[in-house]
């Protein structure tokens, strides 16, 4: 064993979130932090030596942390998978089943895309990172350990629990504390409140953070020591609005701020109102989490430009990407004279429009589909994204589309077009055009007339080689 010198009170790691002030902020985790956690997740969990979990987390986020050390805390196997290998809608799946995983933390809005036959081979099936839909939590029952977990970066990764065999009644809960943690739900002056009232919810205990690198300031803000039944605790204050239950679980209830949480990540909408309005031609913005279809919420900013400025999604879509990771980049932009306001002079987010589901002002020129399969291709985004109109030179991304998305568009075309698409495919080759002549070049071998009888009967194309070639040269 190599000689070492690490206290408990060392920094394990410091890990990035987003900041309501539009700068990110760096979370200090100490090694007793994690410690606390592995021991109290072994635990919850009931992990083993023989568990295999899946890392489906990026090292950017913390719930990294709880795959690697939890798991390999204890004897157990951290199965490392590449970004295609992590798509729902078969990639994933097949992951799954392939490296025997019996653990695995999941999204909401992932396990709603995925074909969830893989429950059945799972020990424990952690869900985590936004609300669960009741009845598709009555489903995912179906593994024989469901947990919801919750918990803050600044409280090292989770500090509350639901065990999926308890009854659910509306939402699902987001459960009790893990062990050696303490959790309070206060109102005004920060004083207990009763069983059904909301308030906000504080985090203490042996996994809470340090709290942030080199932010003084806003460390004196979010971790305060309060006095709380006689004693004096220092807690963090999650921002979380949630209440206690009869059955002695939290309820979350929603956000004070503006802070949301879209498919599983933490994000701080003043950060990307920052980096909006830093553009020369924007007056002003705002930007706003909506839900554009069941279960798929999308960013949407809300930009006024300044007087003579013409602006175009795709150019501020790169501004955005430039500063912002991708999961930040606003998926829809909506162009406004101003901004409405309530009485008191803030903005009106309830007045705010809803994205029109035409195609979006882009660089590229629109120029509509020929052939077969670039129709295909552009009936199919059109469909998943909510947009009216697609051009065969639109990006992907630039409509709005993400990963999640680009996995259902891998569906319907191998569903339509009765051809498998790898992941990564989809990913080189993001706009219509690009895609159709990928499709068409792509060699396979030919198919009895009988098979593209009744693909064709079913509403499905087959691409035969011939087919392919031939669409490749007129497009050309």
């Amino acid at each position: 064993n190599p000689d070492h010198h690490t206290t408990p009170d060392h920094l394990a790691y410091v890990i990035y979130t987003s900041g309501s002030t539009g700068t990110p902020k760096g979370v200090m985790i100490q090694h007793s932090g994690v410690v606390n956690m592995a021991g109290a997740l072994q635990t919850e969990y009931r992990l083993h030596r023989g568990s295999r979990i899946l890392q489906f987390a990026s090292l950017a986020f913390d719930g990294s942390a709880f795959e690697i050390y939890s798991v390999l805390g204890i004897g157990g196997t951290v199965v490392l998978a590449s970004r295609p290998q992590l798509m729902p809608g078969g990639e994933l799946e097949n992951t799954i089943r392939t490296y025997g995983i019996n653990t695995i933390t999941l999204p909401p809005s992932v396990l709603e895309r995925a074909d969830t036959a893989f429950l059945d081979q799972l020990d424990v099936l952690i869900v985590g990172g936004e609300a669960s839909n009741p009845e598709s939590w009555l489903a995912w029952q179906r593994c024989p350990r469901l947990i919801n977990g919750y918990g803050p970066s600044e409280a090292t990764v989770c500090v509350v629990t639901y065990d999926g065999r308890e009854a659910v009644s509306g939402s699902v809960p987001i459960g009790r504390p893990v062990a050696n943690t303490e959790v309070f739900v206060v109102g005004q002056a920060d004083r207990l409140v009763p069983v059904g009232v909301p308030g906000e919810l504080l985090v203490g205990g042996a996994s809470l953070g340090r709290g942030y690198l080199n932010r003084p300031e806003l460390t004196a803000e979010k971790f305060v020591e309060v006095e709380i039944g006689g004693r004096v605790r220092r807690v963090y204050r999650t921002g979380d609005l949630v209440r206690w239950l009869p059955s002695g679980n939290l309820e979350f209830l929603g956000r004070i701020d503006t802070q949301v949480k879209m498919r599983g990540i933490r994000i701080e909408l003043g950060e990307i109102e920052t980096r909006l309005v830093a553009h020369q031609d924007v007056a002003s913005a705002t930007a706003v989490l909506r839900e554009a279809s069941a279960g798929d919420k999308r960013l949407v900013a809300y930009v006024v430009p300044r007087r003579g400025a013409t602006l175009d999604t795709t150019a501020m879509r790169r501004w955005c990407g430039a500063s912002l990771p991708d999961y930040m980049v606003p998926a829809a932009f909506v162009y406004l004279d101003a901004l409405p306001l309530t009485p008191n002079g803030k903005v009106d987010r309830r007045a705010l429009p809803a994205p029109e589901t035409d195609r979006p002002e882009l660089s590229a020129q629109y120029v509509a589909p020929r052939g077969e399969i670039e129709t295909a291709v552009a009936g199919i985004w059109a469909e998943v994204l909510g947009v009216e109109q697609v051009g065969i030179h639109d990006n992907f991304f630039d409509l709005g589309g993400h990963s999640l998305l680009l996995a259902q568009v891998r569906g319907r075309l191998a569903t339509r077009l009765d051809v498998p698409i790898p992941m990564v495919a989809l990913f080189q080759h993001t706009s219509v055009r690009a895609l159709a002549l990928y499709l068409s070049d792509r060699d396979t071998a030919p198919v009895d007339d009988t098979a593209v009888a009744r693909s064709r009967q079913s509403g499905r194309t087959r691409l035969s080689q011939r087919r392919r070639r031939s669409t490749s040269k007129g497009d050309s």
